[in-house]
């Protein structure tokens, strides 16, 4: 496991809010110690696996404690995973060397330079709202690279996630933010109360991102 350490800001599992960096930093890795955070897969992953190709190069943004890393990189992928918590960052490293998985992992600010061009086979954003990434995140993406999608709408009828609509999906924004790309799953579950279900109050997306003629 290759990590890298960096002053920074992110998001991860249920990550909502954007705070100043440090107190952001600080925030995360108080919960992250407190050990109340979740260690799952991620649904739009885990019930759309024939969709995940197995070689490439994947990058998860605002990780978190590294379920979704460690699960692409179990199906053969390269992974690069970024969060603003020390704490999740390493316990991800460890998670990684019990799952004999390699992942390339970084604690940083999340900001859009930071994004390689035409690099990722695969982007994950999970339970993340940050809009300006999103040019970032495409121009990272190679052509018929993957976009795979999920974080808590405006319209949740559920009483769960954030509540600041700055870190909340309008509707069918993730149709109007991957407008280029070939959906291959669109899935709003906005209206949904049963909490059970990892996808209530949510909308998820996976795309494909179209060669440029």
């Amino acid at each position: 496991v290759k990590s890298t350490l960096e002053a920074g800001h992110s998001g991860g599992p249920l990550h909502y809010l954007v705070l100043g960096m440090t107190d952001s930093k600080k925030k995360w890795n108080r919960i992250y110690a407190s050990g109340s955070h979740v260690f799952e897969t991620a649904a739009v992953l885990r019930r759309n696996v024939d969709l995940i190709q197995t070689r490439g190069l994947a990058l998860d943004i605002a990780c978190g404690t590294g379920s979704n890393a460690i699960f692409l990189a179990s199906l053969g992928l390269n992974v690069h995973a970024w969060d603003i918590s020390t704490v999740a960052i390493n316990h991800l490293d460890e998670e990684a060397k019990k799952y004999r998985v390699d992942i390339e992992t970084r604690v940083l600010n999340i900001t859009p330079n930071l994004f390689p061009s035409n690099s990722y086979d695969l982007i994950l954003n999970c339970h993340y709202l940050d809009r300006s990434l999103i040019p970032a995140i495409n121009e990272s993406l190679k052509p018929k690279g993957f976009i795979f999608f999920q974080t808590f709408t405006k319209d949740k009828l559920a009483d769960i996630g954030p509540t600041n609509p700055d870190f909340l999906l309008k509707k069918d924004e993730l149709l109007q933010m991957f407008a280029e790309y070939e959906v291959l799953l669109y899935q709003d579950e906005s209206q949904s109360t049963d909490t059970e279900d990892p996808l209530c109050g949510r909308a998820c997306l996976i795309g494909r991102k179209q060669i440029r003629r």
